[in-house]
């Protein structure tokens, strides 16, 4: 009779004859290990609820647009809930069979914060080309990223070791990135990232400065009251929160709000996200789950998918010859993977039973220990899918609860674009002027901007603003109108004269607009824009744009 090893004693045998030095791991409560913290970095619940008060906080983007948690919700295992936007890969052409499916960021800008046409991914969102990884537990990686290029050894901007995080340091190295900002579209640390979360060429001294001069998670709103409740003790202040949680300590820093600091708070918020409830850790697998569990074990899974960190990895470098994303990568954890919408490190991948098909066939040229040797039965596919749909699944956070519960993010309730409305006109070349209004208006936004792309280059262009949008369907001069033209209505002009770029489609304009958004005693007011250009080909030599609305809040 075939006996089965209870998901406890499998554990205590994993880690025993496992055990990896790529793995960050230190004492063992029950059968899960603690995370490890750097003797430079020691936890505190001050320094904890400030790295959970920066992670979900867009203002630490560029634009406002982006949080590091925008592409870790909770109830998606800690990945993108926004997974699966397509990247061209390497050819830069979509839809061939090197495309990515992963993650959306920000709209491409320049080193001013302007916005300009990305040759990929035009004044549109541009899109990493690793799909997000699960933050959830990533505190048991020595090194983090798909390439593991975040080491343990956190580091100074000059490049010198920054005290006592010469090594278990995985996690700040891995918010910090390198100590400046990266060549367009090259990978970083997400806040330096000009694909994630920045502008290009940004310094870390250009984010520093904005988050000490910005109230905390402003645009956010249902903030846990711890959250809230710290934040309101502090005054609503940046600086005197990284006071609490740092001060006297260390003494390295002078001013509150630094690259150092920010990476040590959210590294120590982010080992507090350990995921150790699942059926498989209490011991309440059903009978498919548990067989599941065995036939994963004995067909080799456990090779590269060891639990003896308690998550499913053993943090190495491996290449399973995925077809046109063939490379090596760490080994992602297996925990909470069913609440996930993309799979492997290219996001090709749309659910568990693609994963399992890929690896029950022979893929010719790749090892041949990969595949499922002898191929899976349709019953024994079924378990394994069990056994990692939901044995591995821990209820807090397929539920969002503490300490994986989270701030809604103002992305969430005004989505990219969402308040772009009407028609636009074509001009020449076919062209028509795209307006770019996704700039939270949130008071106190010092870079509040419109832009305008794919118009005339070197034409005239005026950014029209009324506090009413025009009635559905009204057309002026063969142009729909989207702004109230009508006296006291309508607000004015701003005019860019000529428009930078030259031909049709090439002209690009941003026209930064903080006086929106500084008066407190504006929140609530609602106006409306659009973007009109001088157009030979457009109806009597004008066309528009799409109108935007904004409400400042």
């Amino acid at each position: 009779m075939k006996q089965f090893v209870s998901p406890v004693f499998f554990g205590v045998i994993c880690a025993l004859f496992f055990a990896s030095g790529v793995l960050a791991q230190g004492g063992i409560v029950g059968n899960f290990p603690i995370p490890v913290q750097p003797a430079g970095n020691p936890s505190t619940a001050a320094k904890e609820t400030l790295g959970k008060i920066l992670f979900w906080d867009e203002q630490l983007s560029s634009d406002n647009t982006m949080a590091c948690g925008t592409c870790h919700f909770s109830e998606s295992g800690g990945a993108d809930f926004h997974a699966g936007a397509p990247h061209p890969g390497a050819d830069n052409v979509f839809g061939t069979s090197d495309d990515f499916f992963a993650s959306p960021g920000m709209t491409r800008q320049d080193s001013n914060s302007d916005y300009f046409d990305d040759p990929s991914f035009g004044f549109g969102r541009q899109v990493t080309n690793r799909t997000a990884p699960t933050m959830i537990n990533a505190a048991f990686f020595k090194a983090l990223f798909w390439d593991l290029r975040a080491d343990e050894s956190f580091e100074f901007i000059n490049g010198n070791v920054v005290p006592g995080m010469g090594t278990n340091a995985g996690l700040e190295s891995q918010v910090a990135g390198a100590p400046n900002g990266f060549p367009p579209g090259t990978l970083g640390g997400p806040p330096i990232s000009s694909v994630e979360m920045a502008h290009d060429m940004i310094q870390w001294n250009q984010i520093t400065s904005k988050i000490n001069g910005s109230v905390p998670l402003k645009l956010a709103t249902n903030i846990p009251t711890p959250l809230s409740t710290a934040i309101t003790n502090a005054g609503n202040s940046y600086a005197l929160l990284f006071r609490n949680a740092f001060n006297p300590t260390p003494p390295f820093l002078v001013n509150p709000v630094a690259r150092e600091r920010i990476a040590m708070a959210i590294a120590a918020y982010m080992r507090t996200l350990v995921s150790d409830i699942s059926p498989f850790d209490l011991g309440t697998m059903s009978l498919d789950e548990v067989q599941g569990q065995m036939i994963f074990q004995n067909n080799g899974c456990t090779g590269c998918h060891t639990n003896s960190s308690g998550i499913f990895s053993d943090g190495r470098l491996h290449n399973i010859g995925l077809p046109n994303h063939s490379r090596s990568v760490k080994t992602p954890t297996l925990r909470n993977m069913g609440l996930r919408k993309r799979f492997m490190h290219s996001g090709q991948f749309a659910s568990i039973d693609e994963c399992l098909d890929f690896y029950n066939q022979e893929i010719p040229g790749t090892n041949p220990n990969f595949p499922f040797n002898p191929p899976l039965s349709p019953t024994d596919k079924l378990k394994v899918k069990a056994f990692l749909e939901n044995a591995l699944t821990d209820p807090r956070v397929a539920m969002a609860q503490f300490p994986f519960d989270r701030p809604t993010l103002h992305s969430e309730i005004s989505p990219f674009q969402s308040n772009i409305y009407g028609a636009s006109t074509s001009g020449s070349g076919g062209q028509n002027p795209i307006m770019i209004g996704h700039s939270p208006e949130n008071v106190g936004n010092a870079d509040f901007k419109i832009g305008i792309g794919n118009a005339l280059g070197g034409a005239q262009a005026l950014l029209g603003f009324s506090f009413a949008a025009a009635n559905p369907g009204t057309i002026v001069i063969g142009i729909p109108l989207h702004i109230d033209l009508t006296p006291g209505i309508f607000i004015g002009f701003e005019t860019v004269n000529p428009l930078p770029g030259i031909g049709a489609g090439q002209g690009t304009a941003t026209r930064h607009l903080p006086n929106f958004t500084s008066l407190p005693a504006l929140a609530g007011t609602s106006f409306f824009g659009q973007w009109f250009v001088v157009d030979p080909a457009g109806p009597q030599g004008l066309v528009g744009s799409s109108g935007a609305s904004f409400t400042i809040f």
